[in-house]
């Protein structure tokens, strides 16, 4: 009999800025400092959200509301749990909560990303725009930046 995981979506709060850093750092090619996410987590609107898989942090979103205006401002899966629905589930509990507060909500890919791009279609979002060289990679590249939009 195979275990099914148990995965679980919570409230980014306290201290959670040390294991959003240390998801980041696992998520991604680069690091993101501890203090850094911490001040970004105390900046006004913004608020994120931790995917839990067996009781071990797995995922995670940051985002904020401004001005009637939702952003994504990261999103990360461990690549031991890519495609189990961890992203679906944290962007879709992030449109829930930031739809009451907000006509859209933007963020933005990496050209190069095209899972993370198709699962953002599939919840209604649609390209409005490409930020040329946005993103540089380990190895030196640099990446378009597509923006996209899902109107709530």
């Amino acid at each position: 009999m195979t275990h099914k995981a148990a995965i679980e979506i919570r409230p980014a709060g306290g201290a959670a800025f040390k294991v959003i850093a240390a998801l980041y750092g696992a998520c991604f090619e680069d690091d993101w400092p501890e203090p850094s996410v911490a001040e970004l987590m105390n900046s006004p609107g913004v608020w994120g959200l931790v995917a839990m898989v067996d009781a071990t942090p797995a995922g995670f979103v940051l985002a904020r509301v401004i001005a009637r205006e939702a952003e994504i401002l990261a999103i990360g899966t461990v690549p031991a749990q890519r495609r189990a629905g961890l992203a679906r589930a944290l962007m879709t509990r992030a449109i829930a909560i930031a739809a009451p507060h907000a006509d859209a909500m933007f963020l933005e890919v990496g050209a190069d990303n095209p899972s993370a791009r198709a699962l953002y279609l599939s919840l209604d979002f649609h390209e409005v725009g490409l930020r040329r060289d946005y993103y540089r990679r380990a190895d030196g590249r640099r990446v378009d930046a597509r923006i996209l939009k899902c109107e709530f």
